[in-house]
């Protein structure tokens, strides 16, 4: 149907590029999407495609909806940069399938192997975190999105048990440590905290 432009009753737009869908594909499997679409009309009584904007990530959020259509997840098998940015598109759009399928890869891939170099790929995770942006408007017409990204923000979570495993290497190192964010750096004190007591 989307293929034909059959039943299209929302659009948005990536790079002045205008993309056709259906509210309620989207609808099933993001629970944002959803409520924004229940708390507006079309823009016109006489339109009846919705102009939807994009509250985060623009240069995604095709890739998103193609996922929507075709539930088929394309993953590079060696490249890591794709796993925050689709962790946080899951999160933020609170689309939990994507959530299940990224978590296990970056806990297999990295957090339960012992390799050197998965520490540094682990801080490239953290950082990307500092660099979350949406625009403040979002707030106001998605309902729910700020606290999707107060839960993305707790996914880092994650790392806490492996990075505190490493933090006197870490703290070691200016570079690395500048990488952590205020969030991690609080949770693994604490997860350090809790361990030295265990230890007693």
């Amino acid at each position: 149907f989307r293929q034909k432009n059959q039943f299209i009753d929302c659009e948005y737009h990536v790079s002045k590029k205008t993309y056709y869908a259906h509210k309620l594909v989207l609808s099933i499997f993001s629970k944002l999407l959803r409520n924004h679409f229940l708390n507006k009309s079309p823009d016109s009584d006489n339109d009846i495609s919705y102009k939807l904007p994009i509250p985060y990530n623009e240069s995604m959020f095709e890739e998103l909806v193609n996922y929507f259509y075709d539930t088929n997840f394309k993953l590079d098998k060696i490249d890591s940069s794709h796993l925050l940015p689709w962790l946080s598109m899951g999160y933020i759009y609170d689309v939990k399938t994507i959530n299940e399928i990224i978590e296990p890869i970056i806990s297999e891939r990295f957090l339960y192997n012992p390799k050197d170099e998965n520490l540094d790929i682990i801080l490239r995770f953290s950082e990307y975190y500092k660099n979350v942006r949406l625009n403040p408007q979002c707030f106001k017409e998605f309902e729910g999105i700020e606290e999707n990204v107060q839960n993305f923000m707790k996914s880092q979570n994650l790392f806490v048990s492996y990075l505190g495993d490493r933090f006197e290497v870490i703290e070691q190192d200016r570079k690395r440590l500048s990488k952590l964010t205020p969030y991690l750096i609080s949770e693994i004190l604490k997860h350090k905290d809790e361990k030295d007591y265990d230890d007693i």
